[in-house]
Parts: structure tokens; C-alpha cells; sequence
């Protein structure tokens, strides 16, 4: 039996929003924007064209949270912890084109967005730029990146900060 591994080193882009809004509301609205996902009706589908007309009904802004870390009561006896979150969010169909050409490249089709609490109460959220994370893995996935960056752009808009 032959074992090979092999390295890609990608470069990553972080965004850093600051907004004006107190922690509790931009979460709140972060998921209403971004709702979790309910697999089973996916695996009940018969065809493609009904998942795509069932994740536009699920994601209104094309993202959808695959789930969440409530890193606060993770790390409650942490001393002098902010409250923060953090989801894991993508759109399986949206990725299908990735899929589809390189599955390695699924890696970057989801995506961490950290919101937490600044010292003042305030929200702020972090993400990687999806584009970044799939710059490196070419046609299909620069495309896929810059659509998710748009998608993403749109939640942080809708969130206040533009």
C-alpha cells in the first residue's frame, strides 16, 4: 500500500467589521439572516432542480449556518471572556460547481464567522474571505469564492456595517 500526502499552502484574508450595535442585536439578526439548516427535507428531495429552489427558500441571502459555537458557555471560567459566537455557514448548492471539479476544494466552501463583544459592548465580526480560501484551487473555485464573498458582503450589510 502506497501513502502519499501533499501540502498546499493558501493564503487567507480576514475581515474585521466593527459595528455600532450592541453584541445580543447583531447575533440576533445574524441568524435570522443566516438560519440553520434543516437537512432531512434535502435528503428527502428527488431531484437537484427541487434543492436548489429549497436552499433559496432556506437561505434568502444565500448563506446558511451549518452550526454554531456558543464559545461564551464554552469558555465560561475563562477570566475576563467576551460574549462571542462562532457558525460555520456555506450553501451546498451554491458549491456544487466546486464539487463537482475538485471535492479537495469543498475545504473552502464553508466558512467560520466569529462575532463577538468589544470592551465597549459593541459587536464585531471576523470572517476569512471565502475567495482567499478557494483562490488557489482555480476554475470553478474563484468564481464559487467571489460569489460567497458577495453573499457575505450583503449579510454585513444587512447587519449595519456599510
Amino acid at each position: 500500500m502506497t501513502t502519499s500526502i501533499d501540502t498546499t499552502s493558501r493564503s487567507n484574508t480576514i475581515l474585521a467589521v466593527a459595528f455600532d450595535a450592541p453584541y445580543d442585536r447583531v447575533t440576533a439578526k445574524f441568524e435570522a439572516l443566516v438560519p440553520a439548516i434543516d437537512w432531512a427535507p434535502f435528503g428527502q428531495l428527488a431531484a437537484w432542480p427541487a434543492a436548489v429552489e429549497l436552499a433559496e427558500i432556506n437561505a434568502p441571502y444565500g448563506l446558511m449556518t451549518y452550526g454554531s459555537i456558543n464559545v461564551t458557555s464554552v469558555l465560561a471560567l475563562t477570566p475576563a471572556l467576551r460574549k462571542c459566537v462562532s457558525y460555520t455557514v456555506g450553501n451546498h448548492v451554491l458549491s456544487q460547481p466546486v464539487a463537482q471539479n475538485n471535492p479537495a476544494a469543498l475545504i473552502g466552501t464553508r466558512f467560520e464567522i466569529v462575532i463577538f463583544a468589544a470592551d465597549d459592548g459593541t459587536a464585531r465580526l471576523s470572517v476569512g474571505l471565502p475567495s482567499a480560501n478557494l483562490a488557489d484551487f482555480g476554475s470553478p473555485g474563484d468564481e464559487v469564492g467571489q460569489l460567497f464573498d458577495e453573499k457575505l458582503m450583503t449579510i454585513i450589510e444587512r447587519l449595519g456595517a456599510l
